[in-house]
């Protein structure tokens, strides 16, 4: 359920620390999945005054799998008290099915969803910390990208700065 990051994962993802201390991004929206919680809070947190949000829209594609479980709410901020879980609704988790993955339709709802939430933002420098499937979707269904490799298969940790133009 909800794995968190492995030694591995931990290094990969403080290996990032020097790039992301470099970004001009105040806010870091981040999947309420613990290992890329781990990895933003990780990755992104050298820098005072960084505002970490946990949005469901974010989140892996959900189903039957139980590593794509996210804890209860409470399990949830007693692990990371410094991200925000003001826009995580449910204790439980809202997503998850045990007899039956998320429709591609559903995970498309969820990329149109994240999108309206950076327009709406007033941030204009932002980080999201997610999972490859979801980019994945997200790029090739929500998104046109100048660059056709932008639309490639993201690897563990890997970071890629994108504008968004609305």
């Amino acid at each position: 359920l909800d794995a968190r990051l492995t030694e591995l994962g931990v290094r990969q993802a403080r290996s990032l620390r020097p790039y992301c201390d470099a970004l001009p991004c105040e806010l870091v929206l981040v999947s309420p999945l613990s290992r890329a919680t781990q990895t933003a809070l990780l990755a992104f947190g050298g820098r005072d005054g960084r505002r970490f949000v946990a949005v469901e829209e974010c989140r892996e594609i959900s189903g039957d799998l139980p590593c794509d479980q996210r804890r209860t709410l409470a399990e949830f901020r007693q692990d990371f008290p410094s991200v925000d879980t003001s826009l995580l609704k449910s204790e439980a988790d809202p997503l998850h099915d045990p007899h039956r993955r998320e429709p591609a339709g559903a995970v498309a709802a969820r990329d149109a969803a994240l999108l309206a939430r950076i327009a709406a933002r007033p941030e204009r420098e932002l980080a999201v910390v997610t999972h490859s499937f979801f980019l994945l979707a997200l790029l090739a269904r929500a998104a046109r990208c100048a660059q056709p490799t932008l639309g490639d298969w993201f690897q563990t940790c890997e970071l890629r700065s994108i504008a968004i133009l609305f």
